[in-house]
């Protein structure tokens, strides 16, 4: 982001997504945005950003039962919406880390 938007795009996503939105707390608890967030690029297929809120919401206090639980239900949900598993490959290897938790 940075070196395309020469520091501005960085800039905002940091103070402004992660700073002011993501910050909020007075419905969700940072655990339950974190798992969210962890959700949506799951189930977005975004590899990347995946892999960061799965370690975050581990790092904000999320269980190993309760990380294996989001994992299914993102899996059923799939499942039942026909759409598909493109998250189950190479890309997100990180989430067989969730059974030694």
């Amino acid at each position: 982001m940075a070196t395309t938007s020469g520091g501005d795009l960085s800039h905002f996503a940091i103070s402004s997504v992660y700073g002011e939105l993501l910050s909020e707390m007075s419905i969700l608890t940072a655990v339950e945005t974190g798992l969210l967030e962890f959700v949506c690029c799951l189930a977005d297929g975004l590899a990347p950003q995946a892999k960061g809120h799965f370690f975050g919401s581990r790092n904000l206090g999320a269980s190993g039962d309760t990380m294996r639980a989001t994992i299914v239900l993102v899996d059923d949900i799939s499942r039942q919406l026909g759409v598909g598993f493109s998250w189950k490959n190479e890309n997100f290897a990180f989430l067989e880390k969730v059974a030694a938790w």
